[in-house]
């Protein structure tokens, strides 16, 4: 399993979870994605984007 905390603003964020998505696809593992909310980007993942299902 694959663990992501992406920080920054919003555009740093998407760049780590693009490159977190391709990963987990290429090795085959699972990917879990941990948002927090900050100074730089005060929103949401469940704001921002549809939770895959």
């Amino acid at each position: 399993m694959i663990h992501l905390t992406p920080y920054g603003g919003l555009a740093n964020r998407m760049r780590a979870l693009n490159a977190a998505i391709e990963f987990a696809q290429t090795i085959n593992r699972p990917l879990v994605v941990i948002w927090f909310k900050n100074p730089e980007l005060n929103a949401a993942y469940d704001d921002l984007f549809t939770p895959p299902n």
